[in-house]
């Protein structure tokens, strides 16, 4: 599945469809015609046309995952980084479709490795991409190419990208999401997404453990589950997310801490539905049983049953085991 880009030539007008006139260039990119888009340049075709959605050649042969005709436009002179009209370079489009090599030819070719024009950056793509959701969502792209995302992570960083960078905007990219991106690093989404083995290696890479969404979520609070829309729909098996918790507590987070919005790490727990995580924090010291969120949740309050963006959870497993927590806290001296 290719995602990110949208073409004006589809769109509907008046009664019907009607084609949009489309530059030879682009058109042959679209077509997937490498040959004819050799042709076009050898015979003098601006490399930068332009179509009425504001797509270039450059941009297609980065969503179709071309490398040679890639570097034939650079070659010929296309701007690397030019954008699409909703702020999309090409190098985020190839990390949108899993390209990673590709996207590192875009990058030895003068992409800006933090380009950021829609309000996330390539860095950011490859936290969702890797970690699709689940439910209503579509399946993630298929991964092309010899260089995995892992390896693209490090090579991006090499090359100057800010492993620190945090989002402008929020992605409508279909996912259930409760957490407020702004803000948000490759490793406070890498920790949403519960993948341990991405946030290990973005802290090798020199991410910054203390650094918050705009309302003050810690990386463990995320870990933990706040932010979690619906348990079974978000990605991450319990045991995954168990594992960025355990890396996050490494990290000296603390289990203890509130944001901005009243959660703990033991709200996320109880939103995640997850015995072992809350378990985990209270052997590492959780004792915030009692804190109210903004909306006037305790974490036990969560796992008996709230309406959360549109969507009713319980978790009576979680309810018995934190009431139990509770019990044992009240009676030590």
């Amino acid at each position: 599945m290719h995602r990110g880009l949208i073409l004006l030539g589809l769109a509907l007008v008046l009664n019907g469809a009607i084609t949009v006139e489309l530059p030879p260039l682009i058109e042959a990119a679209k077509a997937r015609d490498w040959a004819g888009v050799e042709g076009l340049l050898e015979k003098g075709t601006d490399p930068n046309e332009v179509a009425p959605d504001g797509a270039t050649a450059l941009h297609w042969a980065s969503y179709w995952d071309e490398v040679e005709a890639a570097s034939a436009l650079l070659e010929a002179g296309a701007d690397v980084n030019d954008q699409l009209p909703d702020g999309t370079s090409a190098l985020v489009l190839a990390a949108t479709n899993a390209h990673w090599q590709l996207g590192m030819a875009l990058v030895d070719g003068g992409a800006d490795p933090n380009a950021s024009g829609q309000g996330w950056t390539a860095l950011h793509v490859m936290t969702w991409v890797r970690r699709p959701n689940f439910g209503f969502n579509p399946p993630g792209p298929v991964v092309t190419g010899n260089l995995d995302s892992l390896g693209f992570a490090r090579q991006l960083v090499a090359r100057g990208a800010d492993v620190n960078a945090g989002m402008t905007a929020e992605p409508k990219n279909g996912y259930r999401n409760a957490l407020n991106r702004l803000g948000a690093t490759p490793l406070l989404m890498a920790a949403r997404l519960a993948d341990a083995p991405l946030m290990r290696v973005l802290v090798e890479l020199g991410a910054d453990p203390t650094l918050t969404n705009e309302d003050g979520t810690t990386v463990l609070m995320v870990a933990s589950g706040v932010g979690v829309h619906s348990p079974g729909e978000d990605p991450g098996t319990e045991a995954e997310a168990r594992a960025c918790v355990e890396a996050a507590i490494e990290l000296g987070q603390d289990v203890n801490a509130v944001d901005k919005n009243g959660d703990t790490p033991l709200h996320g727990a109880a939103y995640r539905g997850a015995n072992s995580i809350v378990q985990l924090l209270v052997d590492h010291g959780a004792n915030t049983f009692d804190v109210e969120n903004s909306s006037g949740w305790t974490p036990l309050r969560v796992t008996q049953g709230v309406f959360r963006t549109v969507t009713y959870k319980e978790a009576p497993h979680t309810a018995v085991l934190l009431s139990e927590l509770m019990v044992k806290k009240e009676s030590k001296p």
